[in-house]
C-alpha cells in the first residue's frame, strides 16, 4: 500500500538514503551549494514528499526519490518533519494522520508541479505497491526551464548541471568558469 502523511518525523527514518557527495566538502555539488539551492526552491514552492519504504525488517528507508530534499530540509532548513509517501504492508503504528493513495491523480496532487509521468506501481492483482519516482538528475536544459529559485541560483544550478554532464561525458557545451560557482 502507499500512504501520504503531511508530517513524518525525520527521527523515525532509519536510513536517510543520502548520496556520498553530501559528506564530501569539496564535491562539485557542495561547491555549487546544491542543498542550499534545493532549500531555496522548497521555501518558494513547498516541499514535495520524500519517498520512504518500510523494509521487511521494519526499517523506514528514504529514497530513492527525495533524498536530496530530505538532506536540504534537515541540514539547511533544520526541519524535524517532512511530507512523505510511504510504501508499506501496514501503516506504522506511530503514524496517525495519513491518506491511502489510490489513483495517479491523487499521487500527483502531492507534488508542487503535478508531474504527469508519476504513476502508481501495482501488482498483477491491482494492489498499489509503490510509485515511479522521477529522476532528480540535473540536465542543463531542464534546470533553465524548470528550476524554481532566484535568478543567480538558477544560473548556479545550470552551471552545476553543465559541469556534472561534462564530467560524465554527456555534454559538449563550452565550459563555464568552474572556478567561480557563486
Amino acid at each position: 500500500m502507499l500512504i501520504f502523511t503531511k508530517e513524518l518525523s525525520v527521527e523515525k527514518i532509519d536510513v536517510y538514503g543520502e548520496e556520498g557527495w553530501v559528506n564530501i566538502p569539496n564535491h562539485v555539488r557542495n561547491k555549487y551549494k546544491f542543498l542550499e539551492a534545493i532549500a531555496e526552491s522548497i521555501q518558494i514552492t513547498g516541499c514535495d514528499p520524500i519517498k520512504v519504504t518500510v523494509s521487511n525488517q521494519g526499517l523506514l528507508v528514504a529514497g530513492p526519490s527525495g533524498v536530496n530534499r530530505l538532506q536540504a530540509v534537515i541540514k539547511v532548513l533544520k526541519w524535524t518533519a517532512v511530507p512523505a509517501l510511504i510504501c508499506c504492508e501496514k501503516v506504522p503504528a506511530f503514524i496517525d494522520d495519513y491518506e491511502v493513495v489510490a489513483s495517479d491523480e491523487q499521487l500527483r496532487s502531492y507534488f508542487s508541479r503535478r508531474p504527469k509521468r508519476l504513476k502508481l506501481v501495482r501488482s498483477e492483482s491491482g494492489k498499489v505497491l509503490s510509485y515511479d519516482h522521477y529522476s532528480g538528475s540535473l540536465f542543463p536544459d531542464d534546470v533553465r526551464k524548470n528550476w524554481v529559485g532566484k535568478p543567480d541560483t538558477v544560473d548556479r544550478m545550470y552551471r552545476l548541471a553543465v559541469e556534472e554532464r561534462r564530467a560524465n561525458g554527456t555534454i559538449d557545451e563550452k565550459p563555464y568558469d568552474s572556478e567561480s560557482p557563486n
